[in-house]
């Protein structure tokens, strides 16, 4: 008789500082190109499931709509990170949670991101919301 165990090793690694930089180079680089009004240079940023739900022209249309009510992006300050790195064997799988404030033309907006990556692939945006605050 033959009995065959697995045991799977699984490890958590918190707010590390170097995902923290990662994920926030990231979303500098996509809210640079917002701020250009470069939207397609944006597109490259979001997760392949996000843009195929979404689409690319409702995506542009949703940035149009935050500009026009708040106004354009005149600056971006983090007020939270949040990492999440959890191995499990061969995979490591990455989530970025991200808060911004986001001052505009017309006033403040509060943004988050979240991004996930899995091993060590570039983050890719996963969520994108806007809680509107104007003046």
């Amino acid at each position: 008789m033959v009995f065959l165990f697995g045991c799977q090793v699984s490890t958590t690694k918190l707010n590390d500082n170097q995902d923290k930089i990662l994920g926030q180079t990231i979303s500098a680089r996509f809210y640079d190109s917002l701020q250009k009004k470069d939207y397609r240079a944006t597109v490259p940023y979001f997760a392949k499931n996000f843009i195929k739900k979404i689409g690319v022209p409702i995506l542009f249309k949703y940035y149009k709509q935050n500009e026009k009510s708040l106004g354009t992006i005149s600056g971006i300050s983090v007020s939270n990170c949040q990492t999440k790195a959890t191995s499990n064997g061969a995979m490591l799988s990455k989530v970025f949670l991200i808060n911004f404030i986001i001052k505009r033309t017309n006033g403040i907006s509060k943004e988050r991101l979240i991004l996930r990556s899995v091993n060590n692939e570039v983050p890719k945006i996963y969520t994108y919301q806007i809680q509107n605050q104007p003046n």
